[in-house]
């Protein structure tokens, strides 16, 4: 045990993932790049230890294979289409389907990007916290921002449903908090789960602030594809938005009208995004400001 730690209990975990995970026969020290084999916790070229490496590792190789096995499947599926059809629809013209394949891998891309905050936040907390027992105010700063960036590249586009960004943002806070959880718990022979009120509340506070991040970020994401596409606005801020334009202008809807719409939609989405982001910051530095 290290002593004093705070009572933050940030920790990760990866075995729920292990059952699904395909073995790798071998890989390369991420400290001396010598070959070695996957399943060693400790390198046998510069014996560095690879107990708190080996997690994020092995996610990364089973990331690998789940994208070059989703890439040979669209692959196989996109040929078995084309040799179904009739000749004289196989003829696509080669920048439709370019724009085709590229759509499917962006849609492929961007469910993988809320891996990066949770097994990201998870090996930092490793890191930092439980291996080299650093301020825990640097771990909290980055579970601000990460969360952030990833929903900003989220947010494909403007109009659609802010209660997908919400969920997922959730998702991310519960997963990244249950590996720290974890994380913990194998190292200091501790519970898996919070002890008493104030460490429940903390919990939640964290989580909550990890969420905020992920959702500010899309809300800033939107903000800038309203003011950059000119079909852009949709959702619920578009409707209030819509209502305010209307109690402005009256019932007229022409292009003034729209274009006070885009701007009014805009004013409402960047202020709940600056509203996010703060919450998010005080709820996660907290303890720090008080």
């Amino acid at each position: 045990m290290r002593g004093a730690r705070p009572v933050c209990r940030w920790s990760g975990r990866f075995s729920t993932h292990r059952s699904t995970e395909r073995s790798v026969a071998i890989r390369r020290c991420p400290y001396c790049v010598e070959t070695i084999e996957a399943a060693a916790i400790v390198c046998p070229h510069c014996t560095r230890d690879l107990l708190f490496a080996k997690p994020l590792m092995d996610s990364i190789d089973a990331l690998s294979e789940r994208v070059a096995a989703l890439e040979a499947s669209m692959a196989e599926a996109a040929e078995a289409a084309q040799s179904e059809r009739p000749a004289a629809q196989t003829a696509l013209p080669a920048e439709a389907a370019g724009i085709a394949v590229a759509q499917r891998e962006t849609g492929s891309v961007r469910w993988a990007i809320p891996i990066m905050p949770i097994v990201t936040l998870i090996a930092a907390h490793a890191i930092l916290i439980v291996l080299l027992d650093a301020r825990l105010v640097y771990l909290r700063l980055l579970s601000i921002g990460l969360p952030f960036v990833a929903g900003f590249l989220f947010r494909k586009g403007a109009p659609g449903f802010i209660w997908i960004d919400v969920i997922v943002g959730l998702l991310v806070a519960c997963l990244a908090i249950a590996g720290m959880l974890w994380n913990v718990a194998r190292a200091d022979g501790v519970p898996l789960l919070p002890a008493g009120r104030e460490e429940w509340s903390e919990t939640f506070q964290y989580g909550l602030s990890i969420a905020l991040g992920f959702v500010s970020g899309a809300l800033l994401r939107r903000v800038v594809l309203i003011a950059t596409l000119p079909d852009a606005a949709g959702g619920v801020f578009a409707r209030l938005a819509r209502a305010i334009a209307k109690d402005i202008v009256g019932d007229v809807e022409d292009a003034s009208f729209e274009k006070r719409l885009k701007k009014v939609e805009s004013l409402i989405t960047s202020g709940v995004a600056i509203g996010a982001a703060i919450l998010s910051g005080i709820l996660g530095l907290s303890r720090f400001l008080s």
